[in-house]
């Protein structure tokens, strides 16, 4: 399986988040990592910031608390407005 970049955001210059459809050791996963970009290759290149997730149950738990994180922050901001 090729890599499959779902989602790239840029964090600041030469940096980016990148969530990633990845294969490792046989086993399909998720990668949320940081990335840098390498001067002497021109390539962005993964840094050991990120994690791996392989349990489907594990992504859709995530995936319901970070909807949870997103509806507190929106709560957040409209407070503060």
């Amino acid at each position: 399986m090729e890599d499959k970049i779902l989602f790239r955001a840029d964090r600041s210059t030469g940096r980016e988040i990148r969530l990633t459809l990845r294969e490792y050791q046989g086993k399909p996963m998720l990668d949320l990592r940081n990335f840098y970009l390498d001067s002497s290759t021109g390539e962005y290149r993964p840094t050991k910031q990120g994690i791996s997730l392989s349990s489907p149950e594990m992504v859709d738990d995530l995936a319901v608390e970070l909807q949870n994180a997103v509806e507190a922050l929106r709560k957040q901001i409209a407070k503060a407005k």
